[in-house]
This record gives structure tokens, sequence and C-alpha cells, in this order.
């Protein structure tokens, strides 16, 4: 799916940004040992800033169209 296709269903709520980061982590460790393409994941910091998003979504507040959290 495209990027703005998964924006889409994180603003219908359809999918939240902590089953999205999940998602991409399983898919990460999944293909990653073969690849070897992942030098360093910050996947604490990754579900940390997804929490931060969707509680902003909680509230009806989106950070931008490809929603990315501040700071």
């Amino acid at each position: 799916m495209s990027a703005m296709g998964l924006a889409g269903l994180l603003r219908s709520a359809e999918l939240s940004s902590s089953e999205l980061v999940r998602a991409c982590l399983d898919r990460i460790d999944a293909v990653n040992p073969g690849l070897n393409a992942i030098v360093t994941l910050a996947a604490e910091r990754a579900l940390a800033d997804a929490a931060r998003l969707d509680a902003m979504a909680a509230r009806g507040e989106f950070a931008g169209p490809l929603p990315w959290p501040a700071g």
C-alpha cells in the first residue's frame, strides 16, 4: 500500500500508528536477517512516536498528510 493510502487509513482510524509500526517491525524482523539492510533499528523510539501520534489522533489532531511526531 502507498504511504498516502496508509495515511488515509490512519486518519479514518481504520489503522492506528502503533499497529502500523508493529507491522513494519514484524516485517523487518522477517526479512532483514537475509537482507542485512537495517544497521540500527530504533524500535522503541518508533513505538513511542506511534503512541504519541495515536494520542494526537484521539484528540482529532494530525501531524500532517503523512503523520510524523514533532520534536
